[in-house]
């Protein structure tokens, strides 16, 4: 008899709250750290501003394009080991594939430059 599919469960907010710091505390550049820090509000459930501190940390990523992308990857990987030892509970065989190369990168559109004088 087939049992309904389960979900894999959110991560808590705890626990996204330390990827985030975990992240912060790593960055190489000590001006961005100590940024990412104070948007984080050292765990506090509000930010410096009275702001949540993931969206303050997201705001300040934005002023650090590259920082940002790692930022990105980072997370992604953190919420790809925590649905796989979610996974690892389960009576299930499973197996995962990471592709890379061009075509597991998503398709970007062509930059349109402009004509210029005519």
């Amino acid at each position: 008899m087939n049992e309904p599919l389960q979900r894999i469960p959110p991560a808590s907010e705890e626990q996204v709250l330390s990827w985030y710091q975990l992240f912060a505390r790593e960055c190489g550049d000590p001006q961005i750290r100590d940024a990412l820090l104070q948007a984080l509000g050292k765990g506090k459930p509000k930010g410096r501003d009275g702001e949540k501190p993931f969206a303050a940390f997201e705001r300040k990523l934005r002023g650090y394009q590259r920082m940002e992308q790692q930022w990105r990857l980072y997370y992604r990987k953190q919420a790809l080991h925590y649905g796989a030892a979610w996974l690892q509970l389960l009576p299930v065989q499973w197996e995962l594939k990471e592709e890379t190369g061009p075509a597991a990168a998503p398709a970007q559109a062509p930059r349109r430059r402009g004509l210029g004088r005519l």
